[in-house]
This record gives C-alpha cells, structure tokens and sequence, in this order.
C-alpha cells in the first residue's frame, strides 16, 4: 500500500473528548507518521481514520484528515479555515 504521493495528512489533537478545543494541529506525510507521533501501531491509526474501529486512549482526543497536495481538500473538516 504505502504512502500515496500526491496525498497529506493531517491529525487535530484536541484538549478534550467532546472535541470542542483545539490543542494542535500537525500535517503529516504518512499514516506511520501519525503512528510516531501519537505512539501508536501504524494499522491502529489507519484502522481509526477507516472507522474499523472505535476509538479508545488518545484516539478520543484526535481526528485524522486526508487532503491532497494540490490544494484539494478530499476529506478535512479544515475546509472553513
């Protein structure tokens, strides 16, 4: 599968569960990056961003987006900003 090169990620880490407080926002390359930095299995976060899964520990406190370069924005709830 591997990192699609014309897509980016972005993950939107919030303060607390109900979402309603931005704590920060970091755009990524790959799905293994998210992994890195939410020290987590890479398969967990794609499971989560797949909605394979419900999400538990620090999933609670995060969304994933996917955009493409170009400017696209295919799935991002930043799209408003």
């Amino acid at each position: 599968m591997g990192n699609k090169k014309n897509i980016t990620w972005t993950l939107i880490l919030y303060t607390n569960p109900q979402k309603t407080e931005i704590f920060k926002i970091i755009r990524c390359e790959s799905i293994c990056e998210m992994g890195f930095y939410l020290n987590l299995n890479p398969n967990s976060v794609s499971n989560y961003f797949h909605k394979l899964v419900k999400p538990r520990g620090v999933l609670k406190l995060c969304d994933i987006t996917q955009h493409y370069k170009t400017g696209y924005l295919a799935k991002s709830y930043l799209s408003g900003f």
